[in-house]
């Protein structure tokens, strides 16, 4: 980038149209032309790297609890779409390594 000029960066994916750091929203903002997206990475209790923005999981997941306390296989088992919106349920939750080769 040269003086004087900026990059668009989606934050979280498009997050407007889609539940914030799915698939779905990564998704959404490479259709929409967006090259650069913002995202959070947390670490599981089996030290995996997935997508996911809060230390807890109750924002935006049907879980409960600090994300440390549970293993990548017990959050594959999590709904991280339904709190958007009914048609995202079954999101979920990526991990950093699946995000990283969407782009």
């Amino acid at each position: 980038m040269g003086t004087g000029t900026f990059a668009l960066i989606a934050h979280r994916g498009d997050s407007s149209k889609a539940p914030d750091n799915t698939v779905h929203a990564f998704d959404k903002a490479l259709e929409q032309g967006f090259s650069n997206f913002e995202t959070d990475c947390q670490l599981t209790r089996d030290g995996v790297a997935i997508i996911l923005h809060d230390e807890t999981l109750g924002k935006t997941t049907n879980g409960t609890g600090a994300v440390v306390e549970h293993t990548w296989e017990q959050h594959q088992q999590l709904d991280a779409g339904s709190w958007f919106n009914a048609r995202f349920a079954g999101a979920r939750i990526p991990l950093l390594a699946d995000v990283l080769q969407r782009s």
